[in-house]
């Protein structure tokens, strides 16, 4: 019996040596793997916002570039406003805009841009991080739009005028800087005034307003005005109301004096007047309505249409 079982020991050692010949016949036929960076991949670049000077973070490892350009589009070209490079991927996280980490230049006049301290309101700007591995590739590539390739079997392609780069060494994100509310929609009714315009602030949540006596009225000034949330006059949702005051020995009149004269900011306040609601703090509300009235001392106080004589409003948009 033992001269059956002598052939049978070498069946473990036959499989194991037909199971590597397969594997490596298997490697060959397979096709090259896929570009993959020696890092992690870039991701979730974050922006602080409502700030001029706003910390950026991102995920997948520290950087060699890190960039800022005005408008839609990340590049190296005259609307960068920060390019902040250390070699060997010696940009770290948290890094705040308008700061120069030690080991770092700003190249942003390098390449035809403008270094700025603080961004501006209103403004669209692209943020964009880049490793060293595609910034030796794309640094000597001026005046083209870079933007991520999901599907990058290379660091970076030139295509065009258009670079594709890896999103293992590169991310970006663009999006508009809103730090103070704004107006739209600004639409003049009734007869006091012939025109009211209501212009957002870069440096404050309080918007000007300019306003316009209509022809026939004699005094420029109006004796009261206030604003509510909505698109007609509402008590309950009042959020500045500032009236006309003479503060006499025995008695308190208002109404009666036309002393609050164009222009002026929200929330400003005026002397011979009392604000019975004061301007919110924090300014009003984005995306929200509101109605702006006006009266001079000829107002009958009570009614509020379009035909009603001394007395006139808006109605804009808050976002």
């Amino acid at each position: 019996m033992s001269s059956y079982l002598k052939p049978l020991r070498w069946v473990p050692a036959l499989l194991l040596a037909l199971g590597i010949y397969l594997a490596a016949c298997n490697k060959q036929n397979q096709v090259l793997a896929p570009y993959e960076s020696s890092f992690r991949s870039l991701s979730e670049l974050a922006v602080q916002d409502s700030v001029y000077t706003p910390n950026i973070r991102w995920a997948g490892g520290y950087v060699s570039a890190l960039g800022v350009n005005v408008g839609l589009n990340a590049a190296l070209d005259t609307t960068l406003i920060a390019l902040i490079y250390a070699p060997g991927n010696g940009v770290k996280f948290p890094f705040t805009f308008g700061t120069l980490p030690a080991g770092a230049q700003n190249l942003a006049t390098q390449f035809g841009g403008k270094a700025l301290a603080q961004l501006s309101e209103d403004e669209v700007y692209t943020y964009w991080v880049m490793k060293d591995e595609a910034w030796s590739l794309v640094s000597a590539l001026k005046n083209r739009i870079m933007v991520v390739d999901s599907a990058a079997s290379v660091p970076v392609q030139n295509h065009d005028d258009t670079l594709l780069i890896a999103g293992s060494d590169f991310a970006s994100l663009t999006r508009r800087l809103d730090v103070y509310i704004n107006i739209k929609d600004v639409h003049v009714y009734g007869r006091l005034a012939s025109n009211i315009t209501i212009t957002a602030s870069e440096t404050s949540n309080q918007p000007t307003v300019t306003f316009t006596i209509a022809p026939g009225i004699l005094d420029s000034a109006v004796s009261a005005l206030g604003i509510c949330a909505g698109d007609q006059y509402n008590v309950s949702s009042r959020a500045w109301e500032v009236i006309s005051t003479d503060v006499q020995p025995d008695t308190t009149i208002y109404w009666k004096n036309d002393v609050i004269r164009s222009p002026f900011l929200l929330g400003q306040a005026f002397p011979g007047t009392t604000a019975f609601v004061v301007y919110p703090a924090g300014g009003l509300n984005r995306n929200q309505q509101y109605y702006l009235w006006f009266a001079n001392k000829y107002w009958d106080q009570t009614t509020r249409l379009r035909s009603t004589p001394n007395y006139g409003f808006a109605t804009f948009t808050v976002w």
